[in-house]
């Protein structure tokens, strides 16, 4: 459910930004200059970020579940970090294929970059729920990560 709610938040936002590459790729006019469409790109990734945690934090307290409070608070802490990995792969990807402009590799950069952002989501709902099991056998997590 948090890898589903993220990646709806996360998509949404990003909607216009793939609009507009996939109108540049396929060789329309997008109206927008290039010089425009860095700022863009990267005000798109703060929204998506904002859009991604409270999209988690909704669904989460809409289907009452007792871990949303601390499931979006991982998710808000680990999603930059994932949303950097993506852009890397995504960018890894399109060098693999030659950043060419066809749309097999529009379609698997956006492949990977998704691949990516689903193990970034599964990965802070995991957390949240060994750091609630922790707690609820009387161990300290920050003990163990000390440990670890």
């Amino acid at each position: 459910m948090v890898v589903v709610a993220g990646l709806i938040g996360v998509t949404l936002r990003m909607t216009p930004v793939l609009i507009l590459v996939g109108t540049s790729f396929s060789g329309l006019s997008s109206g927008v200059s290039t010089e425009h469409l860095l700022p863009i790109y990267a005000g798109t990734g703060v929204l998506a970020y904002v859009l991604g945690v409270t999209s988690v934090r909704l669904l989460l307290r809409a289907t009452h579940d007792p871990l949303s409070s601390r499931t979006t608070k991982v998710v808000a802490a680990i999603l930059p970090i994932g949303g950097a990995l993506a852009s890397l792969v995504g960018t890894g990807t399109a060098w693999i294929l030659g950043f060419s402009t066809t749309a097999s590799t529009f379609v698997a950069v956006i492949v990977a970059v998704l691949c990516v952002l689903v193990a970034n989501f599964a990965l802070a709902w995991s957390r949240a729920l060994r750091t609630t099991a922790l707690e609820l056998e009387g161990q300290s997590p920050r003990r163990l990560e000390l440990c670890a």
